[in-house]
């Protein structure tokens, strides 16, 4: 909250919460300006263009404070009481949203027995020692991870735009969705100059950027000719398709499997798109995905991941944590995750201004799908080489997460304010190609396998249809990444 702001609710403190008009909220947060206001005004050598001065300042200030008041109105902070005289209006604080507040406080000091306001690192300083996990950047609650955005309607310059203000809200991945229809209704040269400025400025905030496309209703050569120029950019495109679409065109399929930077997703396996970032790939649930289609007019995009955290799991297992201990690193981590999303919750007015003004119609429907994850680093390695055991923890200790969230979400319930909690068990973005993980981690977390090299579309065919794979990564290492989602 900035400076302005906070002078507004210290006013209303001093004041003891009765009602304040404009000027009274001018001369609590602008003293020395009204006062030097003030003092043109009633000059005792009553020059007029002195006074005139006086008076325009003075409306400056009241123009100033009263952006700021209108924000705070906005997110119910406050609440116009009544307009006197000339339209001034007087304001007092919203109670009700005081409640909320408290009642936020109260709840998440029950979850994870710490107080709100300190969004610490308490209870995970012996895991950061021991390397198991890294100490988070100081601006981590205060930036989301993953978004989608939904193009329709935009040119490529309103797009650019939208997504240049954006990038500082963003640490992982910003996706854009239904990008097929970009390429049918803008010409080749105007395409690469805006695929130009976006790897550029992706590169300069170090975030991922994804271009969603399916291949049913664009052309097929304009199609190849746009994907064989991402090969020059750090841009990737993920083309939504069916084991069907890819027999009637064999084609366009073979072109695309040399592209490094063009993954495949099987719709039939995983309806809504997945992501592929930095940290690893993210996804939504088919209901959460049917709720956005219903409403993705009014929205300029879905979130799908707010905070996310990376455990080394060979240091764990290496160094003998116990069973307990593991899932006691897997509660703490998530218990810190509710105090970093209800922090969010309760300052996404601030925070992520520019989004919940797009989404003003909307802001519940653009969070919905908001999942968190604990992303296993080394998992695949350990599993291949460990018994059942390993498995059994895995499983274990994503039920005792799932058991977790759900009694998070039944205390935030019990007291008025119904809050969806999603903290998933997920892979990290495979650093080799080599390793082939057993499928018996599929029904646990989501993960990434390892496989020889394809080369031609009957491969990938065949792999879609009998590996139930979601989604296929083409390397270049004589490899590809397959991603499978539950």
């Amino acid at each position: 909250m900035n400076t302005q702001k906070q002078k507004v609710l210290l006013a209303f403190t001093k004041e003891k919460n009765k009602p304040l008009s404009t000027s009274d909220l001018v001369k609590h947060v602008f003293k020395k300006e009204y006062e030097e206001c003030q003092d043109k005004i009633t000059t005792p050598t009553k020059d007029k263009e002195v006074i005139k001065l006086g008076k325009r300042e003075l409306a400056r200030l009241h123009r100033k404070l009263l952006y700021h008041l209108n924000t705070l109105v906005q997110d119910s902070t406050l609440i116009v009481t009544n307009v006197k005289g000339k339209g001034e209006k007087h304001y007092a604080v919203n109670t009700q949203k005081e409640q909320d507040d408290y009642k936020l406080k109260k709840i998440v000091e029950t979850i994870t027995g710490r107080e709100l306001e300190n969004v610490d690192l308490q209870g995970l300083e012996k895991f950061i020692s021991k390397g198991y996990i890294k100490k988070p950047k100081s601006n981590y609650i205060r930036k989301l991870k993953t978004i989608l955005i939904n193009p329709k309607g935009k040119t490529l310059t309103e797009l650019f735009i939208l997504l240049e203000d954006l990038m500082v809200t963003i640490t992982d991945t910003i996706a854009i969705e239904d990008f097929q229809t970009l390429i049918s209704q803008n010409e080749p040269e105007h395409l690469q100059t805006f695929l130009r400025k976006l790897d550029y400025e992706s590169q300069e905030y170090n975030i991922q950027i994804n271009l969603l496309l399916e291949a049913k209703s664009t052309d097929q050569a304009r199609m190849t000719d746009f994907l064989e120029s991402l090969k020059k950019t750090n841009l990737k495109a993920i083309l939504l398709t069916s084991v069907e679409e890819i027999g009637n065109k064999n084609r366009l399929f073979k072109k695309l499997l040399g592209i490094t930077n063009v993954s495949f997703q099987n719709k039939a396996i995983n309806h809504s798109p997945i992501i592929l970032g930095k940290e690893g790939a993210y996804s939504v649930s088919r209901k959460h995905w049917d709720e956005y289609l219903q409403v993705k007019n009014d929205l300029t995009g879905l979130l799908y991941s707010s905070t996310s955290v990376v455990v080394d799991a060979k240091k764990v297992f290496e160094r003998k944590l116990t069973y307990f201990e593991f899932r006691e690193l897997i509660i703490e981590l998530a218990k810190n995750m509710i105090k970093a999303m209800t922090h969010q919750r309760r300052n996404a007015d601030t925070l992520f201004f520019k989004i919940n003004h797009l989404n003003k119609a909307k802001q519940k429907e653009f969070y919905q799908a908001n999942t968190s994850y604990i992303r296993l680093k080394h998992i695949e390695s350990e599993v291949k080489n460990s018994d059942d055991e390993l498995l059994n923890l895995l499983e274990s200790t994503t039920e005792q997460l799932k058991e977790f969230c759900t009694s998070s979400e039944t205390i935030f319930k019990s007291c008025g304010l119904p809050t969806r909690i999603r903290i998933k068990l997920g892979t990290t973005t495979p650093t080799s190609t080599k390793d082939v993980v057993t499928n018996e981690i599929i029904k646990t977390i989501d993960s990434h396998h390892s496989f020889a090299n394809i080369k031609d579309t009957n491969q990938l065919i065949t792999i879609f249809n009998e590996c139930k794979t979601a989604l296929i990564e083409v390397k270049r290492t004589e490899s590809v990444t397959l991603e499978k989602f539950i």
